[in-house]
């Protein structure tokens, strides 16, 4: 289908981007990057942390006392927490899309456990990399760009340190529960389930959303003695943020097999979010950090944008989030997460971008065929691992280090890549495995760069999918409705 560039922007939105492009080139240079450690250095970018004496020293530093944040606008007043010892750049990162910035030093632990390292090893397109074998981004960038976005969001006059930190997390562990190949994985689950292959299992429990609150909750719990803002309330909320579906039913279980799960009643956060929960997981209407990222970076990585394409774009996504606006709606009885009418256009064109994406990649019709034998790759991979497949929900703590050790690299190592590209090469589409490419030793990295030779285009794919209705409000500079302006998206 035909996408509309929404990336040619009004002089006054590119000079605002320039701007951001230089503030980020000038927090690096003027970062003492001798204080970090360099802890990922890939071709999707690169991440130092703060060390430790260096942290503390900050930590020490940034003491706040409470204060009452007035909105002078919405007249909103609220009260800070108490957000003594967040080291707000203790963490750099380098990443192609969106420039150089950082994040509180929390961020860094999160990143170095085992249950988040993984994800480095899980393609963000799971199976869609033997379509497009540029497009081997994985799982940790994209969660590391939503984190970002993020903390950038909520940066509005209602929201403090801690909140920007819980949104930040939240961001970050979104997607910590995704399995080899991603969806695929969670298709595999899926079937099983239907298939009564999974007896005891409750059909939430097959969601990757599940495990994502399940890790995290595990993860942010083993950091917490580092970090005494980090409280089972604040877990709660974080756990809350990433799936209020799954969340209660996790933190209020009595069973004492579930590792790490508090025997006593659920916790209840009194934390108010000021519209952070829908900025990490927006039901209003599908515009939020995780969609916002994952578009920008799959266009970039399939090929759609060029990078100074991709950077305009996200120079303008981070454009819109500073610019975002939080109400209180009388009808909804909760606050809401709006952007003034200037964005709408924008808004409009990033959906367009979505159900392209949608459409043209994901569920075309070689990715359904691809998929088929993936799944059989998996299945294989898992009985020669000697994993119970049933170990992804997590019930216990064998449970837990026999699913994390499930990533793509893991599958395909445990195989070896002849086989997989053996059973690969059995898809009856327009893609061949160049077998003389595969030698042995060969990289993961190597083997998804090299074993797929494209033979002619993807015209003509279909893929069909129900168009969606989806309503934005428009607000005005205070916060009140305006009006609401319906947008077809297929997706």
């Amino acid at each position: 289908m035909h996408i509309r560039k929404i990336i040619t922007l009004r002089p006054s939105k590119l000079i605002t981007i320039l701007n951001y492009i230089t503030e980020m080139t000038d927090m690096i240079a003027n970062t003492p990057m001798a204080e970090y450690k360099k802890i990922i250095d890939t071709n999707e970018g690169k991440v130092w942390i703060r060390k430790e004496a260096a942290a503390q020293k900050v930590e020490t530093d940034v003491k706040h006392t409470e204060t009452d944040v007035k909105h002078t606008e919405t007249d909103v007043k609220h009260t800070e927490t108490n957000v003594s010892g967040i080291c707000i750049d203790g963490v750099i990162v380098e990443d192609p899309i969106y420039g150089v910035y950082s994040l509180p030093r929390v961020i860094g632990d999160i990143l170095e456990h085992k249950y988040f390292r993984r994800l480095a090893d899980i393609c963000q397109l799971g199976n869609y990399v033997y379509i497009n074998p540029n497009a081997s981004h994985t799982r940790l960038f994209h969660s590391m760009g939503v984190a970002y976005l993020a903390w950038e969001a909520a940066n509005l006059p209602q929201h403090n340190k801690l909140l920007r930190t819980i949104a930040a997390i939240a961001g970050l562990c979104h997607d910590i529960g995704h399995s080899a190949f991603s969806h695929t994985f969670d298709h595999i689950l899926s079937d099983m389930f239907d298939e009564g292959k999974l007896p005891g299992a409750k059909k939430e429990q097959i969601r990757h959303e599940y495990r994502s609150v399940r890790l995290t909750h595990l993860l942010l719990t083993d950091i917490s003695k580092d970090y005494p803002w980090l409280t089972q309330e604040v877990i709660y909320t974080c756990c809350m943020l990433i799936d209020p579906i799954s969340t209660p039913i996790l933190l209020g279980m009595s069973t004492p097999t579930l590792l790490g799960m508090s025997t006593s009643p659920p916790i209840k956060s009194g934390l108010e979010l000021y519209g952070i929960d829908q900025m990490i997981n927006n039901t209003e209407n599908k515009i939020d950090v995780d969609r916002l990222d994952y578009i920008a970076r799959d266009m970039y990585r399939i090929g759609i944008h060029t990078i100074d394409e991709t950077i305009a774009l996200t120079g303008g996504i981070v454009d819109m989030l500073r610019s975002g606006l939080v109400y209180y709606s009388e009808a909804k009885h909760k606050h809401i997460w709006m952007f003034p009418p200037s964005f709408v256009n924008f808004i409009s064109g990033i959906l367009d971008y979505r159900t392209a994406l949608y459409v043209d990649h994901y569920h075309t019709i070689e990715a359904v065929r691809i998929e088929s034998s993936v799944t059989e790759i998996i299945h294989l991979a898992i009985r020669i691992l000697g994993v119970d497949i049933s170990s992804a929900l997590l019930q216990t703590a064998e449970d837990i280090d026999a699913f994390c050790s499930i990533t793509d690299r893991r599958i395909l190592e445990s195989l070896g890549y002849g086989v997989a590209l053996d059973i690969l090469n059995s898809i009856p589409a327009r893609y061949t495995v160049d077998v003389a490419n595969i030698k042995p030793g060969m990289s993961f990295d190597d083997h998804l760069k090299y074993n797929i030779t494209r033979l002619d285009s993807t015209a003509g794919c279909q893929s069909h999918v129900a168009p969606v209705l989806t309503t934005i409000d428009i607000v005005d500079l205070a916060g009140n409705k305006l009006a609401a302006k319906s947008i077809t998206s297929k997706i």
